[in-house]
C-alpha cells in the first residue's frame, strides 16, 4: 500500500510540476469529476468499457478497451504506477483519472 501512495504522489507532483512549468497550473486535480456527465470513481472494469463502447457486449467491449489503453503509449506503465494489475476487477478513481486523460471522456 505504501509503495502505491508513493508511487501515487510522485506521479501527482510530476503532473504538477509539468503545468506549473508550462503555465497550465488551475489548482490540484479533483478526483470528484469535474467534467460535467462523468464522474470519477471506482468503476468495474467492464462498467467503465462499457461506457466506452455501450453498443458491445461487456466482454468485447473489455477487450476493446485494453486494446486501447495497450496503444496509447506508456498508458500502461502509468497505470503500473497507480497499481493496476492485470487481472483486477476495479479501476481506482486515479486510474480512471488518467484513462479519461488519455483517451478522453466517454
Amino acid at each position: 500500500m505504501l509503495n502505491y501512495l508513493s508511487n501515487f504522489v510522485e506521479l501527482t507532483i510530476n503532473r504538477f510540476t509539468k503545468n506549473m512549468n508550462n503555465g497550465n497550473f488551475h489548482g490540484f486535480p479533483s478526483l470528484e469529476g469535474d467534467m460535467e456527465g462523468f464522474k470519477y470513481r471506482t468503476y468495474g472494469r467492464m462498467e467503465l468499457a462499457q461506457q466506452y463502447f455501450p453498443y458491445m457486449v461487456p466482454r468485447s467491449a473489455f477487450r476493446k478497451l485494453m486494446q486501447w489503453i495497450d496503444l496509447f503509449p506508456n498508458l500502461n506503465m502509468h497505470l503500473s504506477e497507480l497499481g493496476y494489475v492485470p487481472h483486477q476487477r476495479t479501476f481506482t478513481p486515479a486510474q480512471v483519472r488518467l484513462i479519461v486523460e488519455a483517451l478522453g471522456e466517454p
